[in-house]
């Protein structure tokens, strides 16, 4: 699993002061142990500390279907991804992290995360992602840039591109999308074989547009 290794240990490295969009890059699979629990609406707020924690909620009858509730610091993010979507368990960054298997047709698993970091003071967006860009061009054999553009998360500006690479003989897309929320950085990442990638991008894409965040109270 060298490339999402090496996308996520980009991404963490980033964090600390540039990140990326729209492409499949930033759904990780490391090797590390988990961060990702399973928790329910309630627990969620007692687990608050004055360490960054992310927790993962079941959904209830006060949700709609597929949300999940991630706490990061002193708020909770929310953001609906249909069922199949299942918690990655080695998913270790602050956020959280899914994998749908694809095994029953023979190709890799996708990957479709969500990851936080602090956005320093001066912090720019678009430099932020063209330097990841450098990044992976310097990192990954092959690197070839599909698209970028803008657009909008939560009502704050967001920047998003793809790629594609191999993975063990096989094309996948990584996907990335950027922006940043009250002082953190949010990047969601799509990996997915070049076989089901426009049909779960389409699937990140309206996710996404789901995505909240609130304050704990």
């Amino acid at each position: 699993m060298r490339p999402l290794v090496l996308i996520v240990a980009l991404v963490a490295a980033a964090c600390s002061g540039s990140a990326d969009p729209t492409t499949s890059a930033t759904t990780q699979s490391p090797t590390t142990s988990t961060s990702l629990q399973a928790a329910t609406t309630t627990s969620t707020a007692s687990t608050t500390t004055t360490t960054t924690t992310t927790v993962i909620s079941s959904t209830t009858s006060s949700t709609l279907p597929g949300t999940r509730q991630i706490l990061y610091g002193d708020r909770i993010f929310t953001i609906i991804l249909e069922d199949s979507w299942l918690p990655d368990p080695d998913f270790s960054n602050p956020g959280a992290g899914f994998v749908q298997d694809h095994s029953s047709q023979g190709l890799p698993p996708s990957y479709f995360s969500i990851a936080f970091g602090p956005a320093e003071d001066g912090f720019d967006l678009d430099e932020h992602v063209a330097q990841l860009q450098d990044d992976l061009a310097a990192f990954v054999v092959d690197f070839q840039l599909l698209n970028q553009g803008t657009d909008t998360v939560s009502e704050n500006p967001s920047r998003w591109f793809t790629y594609v690479e191999s993975f063990d003989g096989f094309e996948v897309v990584q996907r990335q999308e950027a922006t940043v929320s009250q002082g953190t950085l949010v990047t969601f990442t799509l990996i997915s074989p070049i076989d089901f990638y426009d049909f779960e991008a389409g699937r990140a894409v309206d996710a996404i547009g789901t995505f909240v965040e609130m304050a704990l109270r």
